[in-house]
């Protein structure tokens, strides 16, 4: 695991996955990521941050919420009259699915008995909020 840290952007494919988002159409990556995600059992370590990197984005643009990465903020600027709501029921519903069994970022993080409470409970409150 590429992570340094706790926090949504503390992990080097986050940071990755953030690099490409910047690049792409939001609607066509959120659908195909979304699309993606709903069709597999286990979601792995990339799909899991892809799930928590289209949540922050959709808590951006709902909340005006910023965050201490500023492509993410670019993006929530960006997009901001962008129909976020169609996405949010899913994105949501994965959400929960990063932080539930067969997942491989939540299962990396319970190795981490420290960290894991902090971890899960950045990702409970993106799902509160969005």
């Amino acid at each position: 695991m590429g992570a340094w840290g706790a926090g949504i952007f503390d992990d080097d494919t986050a940071l990755d996955i953030i690099g490409e988002i910047v690049d792409s159409d939001l609607d066509d990556y959120f659908e195909q990521a979304i699309g993606k995600c709903k069709k597999i059992d286990y979601i792995e370590y990339t799909e899991c941050h892809e799930i928590i990197l289209m949540a922050v984005i959709v808590d951006s643009i709902k909340n005006g919420k910023k965050y201490n990465n500023d492509d993410v903020n670019t993006i929530a600027e960006k997009n901001k009259a962008m129909n976020y709501k169609k996405y949010r029921d899913d994105i949501k519903a994965l959400l929960i699915r990063v932080v539930a069994d067969k997942s491989e970022l939540n299962e990396l993080w319970l190795e981490n008995k420290e960290d894991y409470p902090k971890w899960k409970a950045n990702i409970q409150a993106i799902i509160s909020s969005i």
